[in-house]
């Protein structure tokens, strides 16, 4: 009697279970997924002109913007490294006696000892 109940049962879920296996539904499920991923890729696609134009715009902007910042900015550079010439010219002798003090009575040994003069 156990062995019939049993049986009948298997039959039926076998039986039930016929019309929608689980690798059928695995495979559905994926085929879903890739076409999920096919539309978002073609959106993609389609999308990439319109950002390729906004990148371009901005990267024309960005160098008009800094050709006339560099442009801005040179007297100030130029006034500026006049002033840093000018002030260790002005500071030389400065420089010469604290490097005598420092290095001792024969500062003339050691190389590369910039004054502007």
């Amino acid at each position: 009697m156990a062995r019939r109940w049993f049986a009948a049962v298997l039959v039926a879920v076998v039986a039930g279970g016929c019309d929608r296996t689980t690798a059928s539904r695995r495979v559905g499920i994926r085929q879903e997924r890739i076409a999920r991923t096919l539309a978002d890729i073609g959106r993609s696609e389609r999308a990439r002109p319109a950002k390729l134009a906004a990148a371009r715009a901005a990267l024309r902007e960005s160098a008009v913007r800094d050709a006339e910042d560099r442009a801005a900015h040179f007297a100030n550079y130029e006034r500026w490294a006049r002033q840093s010439v000018e002030r260790w010219q002005a500071r030389g002798p400065v420089y010469r006696s604290e490097a005598a003090r420092l290095l001792g009575p024969r500062p003339q040994r050691v190389p590369g000892l910039v004054t502007f003069d």
